[in-house]
């Protein structure tokens, strides 16, 4: 274990000393070298520890077991201290101010291209979680994972079945920990077709624990590797709340925030945080790499720690070896500021950088009001803070949550970075509906190829006449959006805790199909007839054609070549390419990188009817993805997407 910690004040230590040197030139030299250096300077502090794997976990061999989650039902009331009380406070003097107005009309752009409802289905059939978190990742070959606030689902969508279901602490029973679990995430990695679920253990010093689960392979029902790393890495008086995660080429990045012991309602916050964690030791089930960051000071605020640090992955494969995370100025009532940290490498690659930088975007966000449900309960809707997000090119598209001043309802704050790897601009667009409160907002890429813009946004919402329902809304690459579309009414408002205040969820969950273009599967919530939430898993995609070089996926069907295979997949040395023909033609095949500039000519001569297989060696390509594209003589074009890995 070492620590690092960069700091301004050393700086100051040096500039005494410079101030002793009596040469006048020497001075004014390293006075000038000193200055250019302090201004990029940024304080933070990094943690370095290993840790060994804890338990291989089998989920078909888990019991059934009791579920331990400890909630308290009760909001803040009147009185109560902490950041929930004191949000809670901001929030009626907001609806003072702006006052619900609700439409008739609704701002929503419209158009003729919308967004294209596939599968979906009621997850959550256990019920009962307060708040009801959702989030959800799918596999290239049609593997579900669903978590909610306690619980685990694993889907099998070519098969339309329910494969698995337990509770987080049955899951994670042989870890020992005690304290309740809570808080889940879940992501897929498709350059190595794995699963990553994360979530949290305990709410003390001495509990705390963040729990880390590497499936073995694509499929979620063989075993998992998982690890326990300390909530608490500091060795003092906090613990860690709120997770959120995303993946590069080789690295986990976990946000959370740490809170002082004995805390509620946010009460006691620290500071936001993050780790940085080795993918393919977990995968291995090897000792863990991980860098914990933390005293992370707003630039140009010394002593002024992050709230909520989101990591913000690739829109497509996680093909980069840095990444960005975002943070705001989570608990304003109106603000434009956003906070962009960079770590330049992957841990295996030595020592990562962060840096941080401060932009202002050309719109401001503010506190959401909370939502009215009916039978005069309302839904929280938390703060500002950054939900998710993705890059693709040199542009960041990111979500949070805001008001619309004008009709006093909670709106989408839909955020762009352009430009992010040389000189960052920010601006935003808001998304209102004027008849319903929209909450806990997130998205995901949805275009071919790097120069796209195309988005899904998920959403939650509710009125005062409807009941909170699970919708969506496209976003075009000509900059405009399609009509709000419902992709679960609520049937009855929400009552589980005492009174009329009810938690929302604190999350929404949606991932990109990465062998699917334009689609994406996510997890919202709706209120069950019982008074409950539910979740709602639903498959969303756009009617946009493929393009002529796609990044993932197959381009448009033809009916002269079929049955279109790889495997290995992802290879190493070899690939195995299947395919058949309708008739005997004169073909081309070729490798194409993910712009589509061309690799390698594997074949370009007559191939006949039926069957074929073409066997090629791949040990001279470079680790990534590529396309194998076959064209016929009649004009026919298809194309198939496979990894190398090293």
């Amino acid at each position: 274990m070492y620590q690092q910690t960069y700091s301004v004040a050393f700086a100051f230590r040096i500039l005494v000393r410079i101030f002793r040197i009596q040469n006048q030139s020497m001075r004014t030299l390293l006075l000038s070298l000193l200055l250019a250096g302090s201004l990029n300077a940024q304080q933070y502090s990094v943690l370095s520890e290993k840790y060994s794997p804890a338990a291989v976990v089998d989920p078909l061999l888990v019991s059934g077991g009791l579920s331990i989650s400890l909630q308290n039902l009760e909001m803040p009331g009147p009185g109560s201290t902490g950041q929930r009380a004191e949000l809670a406070a901001l929030k009626s003097t907001l609806k003072d101010r702006y006052p619900t107005r609700y439409s008739s009309t609704s701002n929503q752009r419209g158009g003729s291209q919308q967004p294209v409802v596939g599968a979906n289905f009621e997850g959550n059939l256990m019920g009962g979680s307060v708040p009801n978190d959702n989030d959800i990742a799918i596999s290239d070959d049609g593997y579900v994972v669903s978590v909610i606030n306690t619980n685990i689902y694993m889907y099998d969508i070519n098969n339309d079945s329910l494969m698995y279901t337990n509770f987080l602490s049955n899951f994670s029973v042989s870890l020992g920990l005690t304290g309740s679990k809570y808080d889940p995430k879940v992501v897929y990695d498709p350059m190595n077709q794995r699963f990553i679920m994360v979530w949290l253990n305990g709410s003390s010093f001495n509990t705390s624990h963040i729990i880390v689960c590497f499936s073995t392979t694509t499929n979620p029902t063989d075993p998992w590797n998982l690890y326990k790393i300390k909530g608490n890495p500091l060795l003092n008086d906090t613990w860690s709340d709120y997770p959120v995660i995303g993946i590069s080429q080789y690295d986990l990045f976990i946000g959370v925030n740490t809170f002082y012991n004995g805390s509620t309602n946010n009460s006691g916050f620290v500071e936001g945080t993050f780790w940085q964690v080795g993918l393919h030791n977990g995968y291995n089930g090897d000792t863990l790499l991980t860098a914990y960051y933390h005293n992370i000071q707003v630039p140009g605020a010394p002593h002024h720690t992050m709230f909520n640090i989101t990591p913000i992955p690739l829109g497509a494969e996680n093909l980069n070896q840095d990444m960005y995370l975002l943070s705001n100025k989570t608990l304003s009532a109106a603000n434009d500021s956003l906070f962009i940290l960079h770590i330049d490498r992957p841990l295996v690659m030595g020592t990562p950088q962060l840096s941080i930088q401060t932009r202002r975007s050309n719109r401001q966000y503010g506190i959401p009001p909370d939502g009215e449900q009916p039978n005069g309960h309302f839904f929280d809707t938390n703060d500002n803070r950054i939900y998710g997000g993705f890059q693709v090119g040199d542009q960041i598209q990111y979500i949070q949550c805001s008001r619309d001043t004008t009709t006093g309802l909670s709106a989408i704050y839909h955020g762009f970075i352009d430009d992010v790897d040389g000189n960052p601009t920010v601006r935003a667009n808001l998304l209102v509906d004027a008849t319903r409160f929209i909450g806990y907002p997130n998205i995901a890429w949805a275009g071919y190829q790097e120069g796209d813009a195309q988005a899904i946004i998920g959403f939650n919402y509710v009125s005062s006449t409807e009941p909170g329902g699970t919708g969506t809304v496209l976003f075009r690459d000509d900059s405009t959006y399609s009509n709000f579309v419902t992709l679960k009414q609520g049937n009855s408002y929400v009552n589980v805790i005492s009174g009329t205040g009810e938690r929302w969820g604190d999350y929404s969950g949606i991932q990109r199909r990465y062998n699917q273009p334009c689609t994406a599967w996510m997890a919202g919530t709706f209120g069950k007839a019982v008074n409950a939430n539910g979740t709602w898993i639903a498959e969303v995609s756009s009617e946009i054609s493929c393009s002529a070089n796609p990044v993932a996926g197959i381009s448009d069907e033809s009916k002269s070549i079929s049955g279109m295979n790889v495997f290995p997949n992802p290879g190493n040395e070899r690939i195995q390419f299947d395919f058949t023909l309708e008739q005997t033609t004169i073909g081309s095949i070729r490798v194409l990188d993910m712009q589509g500039r061309i690799v390698c000519v594997l074949l370009e001569d007559r191939i006949k009817a039926g069957k074929n297989r073409l066997r090629f060696d791949t040990s001279q390509f470079p680790a990534g993805y590529y396309l194998i594209s076959i064209a016929m003589s009649n004009g026919e074009n298809k194309q198939i997407k496979f990894a190398v890995a090293r």
